[in-house]
């Protein structure tokens, strides 16, 4: 037991944010960094697609994306975790994941570098003010100029 009279041991997530930059050898160095460090979770940016898809990764994966030419993407590599969009566009993705003693907002977008990012920071403030969630993560590639 913990001085704050936790008995429970929360689980450790591994969780990797990355600009793929439309690349399919970049997929494949995820992969594998993803198998030999054991990430639990990856947060993309720019992934390698075809017909809409980001491909390249195992079946098993979840892969939460848009249809319609994605920019961003959440993909959960640990089968016992489960995963539920709560909002999916081409630039951004949340989801909530529930490991079974937590639940955590996962918010990842793509602001590319010739459009603002004031439209972003409102869709994260109504996502964050819309899903209550003790844990809530920002991630993504802001590298967009105002």
């Amino acid at each position: 037991m913990t001085g704050n009279g936790r008995t429970e041991i929360q689980q450790r997530l591994q969780i990797i944010q990355v600009n793929l930059a439309r690349a399919y050898k970049a997929i494949q160095s995820l992969c594998n960094f993803q198998h030999d460090e054991k990430i639990d979770i990856s947060l993309v940016q720019e992934p390698y697609t075809l017909k809409n898809k980001v491909i390249g990764f195992p079946i098993k994966h979840k892969i939460v994306m848009c249809n319609i030419e994605p920019k961003t993407a959440i993909i959960v590599h640990t089968e016992n975790i489960s995963v539920f969009p709560v909002h999916v566009q081409p630039k951004l993705v949340a989801v909530k994941v529930n490991t079974g003693n937590r639940e955590i907002l996962l918010r990842n977008c793509y602001c590319p570098p010739n459009e603002g990012i004031n439209c972003e920071i409102s869709e994260i403030e109504r996502i964050i003010q819309t899903f209550s969630c003790e844990e809530i993560l920002i991630a993504g590639d802001f590298n967009s100029k105002e």
